[in-house]
C-alpha cells in the first residue's frame, strides 16, 4: 500500500510549493484544509481535498484515515494546545506514525503557540520531524512586493539586523524529504539561507536584478503592523512577521546552519537566486 501523506496549511506559501513538489514525486497526498472553498484556488491535481477544522474534532477521523505521516502546520493561537491536543490523539488513533510540524526559529526561545505546538507534538508518543525555518525569501514579494515596484522602497522593522533568509522552495524540498525519509525521525532541524543579510544588501540585491534603483527604509514595528494589515494580511499572520522581526533585531536570526544543505545535499537557493526566480515582483 503506498504510503499517504496529509498535508495541512496547503494553501500557505510553504504548503502550496510542498503540496507541487509531494506531486510531482508521485507522492499520495490527502489535502486537509478548515475552509474547502479555497481549494478551488489550489492546484490540488488528483489529490483528495479533506475537511480538517481544528475547531471541529469531527473532521478528524475521517482525515486521517489511511494516512501514515502527517505534514503538520498549527494555527497562531493561545488555545494552540486545546485544539492541537485532540488532532493528535486522534491521528496516534488512526495510525499516522510521523509527524513533520513546521515551526518557526526561535520558537524553543519563548512561550509563543508554535512553541506550545512543538512541545505538544514531542511529547505525543508519535516519532515525529521538528522544522523551524528562518524568515522566508518569499515575504519580500507578499510583504512588499508591490510598494517596492512601485515606489522603489522597501520599508520593514529590521534595522541593521542581519538574517540568514530561507526560500520557501528549500524548506519545501526539506519538508518532502522528512516526509518521506525516516532517518528524519525524531531530529529538529533549524533551516537557514546560506548567508546572512542586512535589508541594506537586500535592497542593493533588487536594485540589481530590478534594473531601477531601490532604497531601504526602517520603519517601526507599529508603522509595519498597520502595513500590513493595510495589505490585507490577517493579524495571525502579522503578528508572526513582527514577533520574527523583533527577535532577528535581538540577532537570532543571523546564524547560517548547516542543517538545510545537510538534508538537500547541495547549497540552499540564494537571495540572489530567488531575486532573479522572482524579478517581475521588483521590475
Amino acid at each position: 500500500m503506498d504510503k499517504i501523506v496529509l498535508v495541512t496549511g496547503a494553501t500557505g506559501t510553504i504548503g502550496k510549493e510542498l503540496l507541487k513538489q509531494l506531486k510531482e514525486q508521485g507522492v499520495c497526498v490527502k489535502i486537509g484544509i478548515r475552509d474547502l472553498k479555497k481549494a478551488e484556488r489550489l492546484d490540488t491535481g488528483n489529490c483528495p481535498v479533506v475537511h480538517f477544522d481544528y475547531e471541529k474534532p469531527q473532521t478528524f477521523k475521517s482525515a486521517f484515515e489511511g494516512v501514515s505521516s502527517l505534514f503538520l502546520v498549527t494555527p497562531m493561537t493561545s488555545r494552540i494546545d486545546e485544539l492541537i491536543v485532540p488532532a493528535i490523539d486522534v491521528a496516534k488513533q488512526m495510525g499516522v506514525d510521523h509527524i513533520v510540524s513546521l515551526g518557526s526559529i526561535g520558537s524553543e526561545l519563548d512561550n509563543s503557540p508554535l512553541s506550545i505546538a512543538e512541545k505538544c507534538v514531542l511529547s505525543c508518543g508519535i516519532p515525529s520531524t521538528i522544522l523551524r525555518p528562518n524568515l522566508l525569501m518569499q515575504n519580500f514579494g507578499n510583504l512588499a512586493g508591490s510598494i517596492i515596484k512601485s515606489s522603489g522602497l522597501l520599508y520593514l522593522p529590521a534595522n541593521r539586523s542581519r538574517i540568514s533568509f530561507v526560500d520557501a522552495r528549500d524548506v519545501a524540498a526539506a519538508t518532502a524529504s522528512a516526509l518521506m525519509d525516516p532517518s528524519h525521525k525524531n531530529h529538529i532541524y533549524t533551516l537557514t539561507g546560506q548567508e546572512a543579510l542586512d535589508h541594506y544588501q537586500i535592497a542593493h540585491i533588487l536594485s540589481m536584478v530590478s534594473g531601477k534603483t531601490i532604497t531601504y527604509i526602517p520603519i517601526s514595528h507599529n508603522d509595519a503592523k498597520q502595513q500590513l494589515q493595510e495589505a490585507g494580511w490577517s493579524e495571525n499572520d502579522t503578528e508572526i512577521i513582527i514577533g520574527l522581526y523583533e527577535i532577528a533585531r535581538k540577532g537570532w536570526c543571523e546564524e547560517v546552519r548547516p542543517d538545510l544543505r545537510e538534508i538537500l545535499k547541495r547549497d540552499p537557493v540564494s537571495f540572489e537566486q530567488y531575486a532573479w526566480d522572482y524579478r517581475e515582483n521588483w521590475s
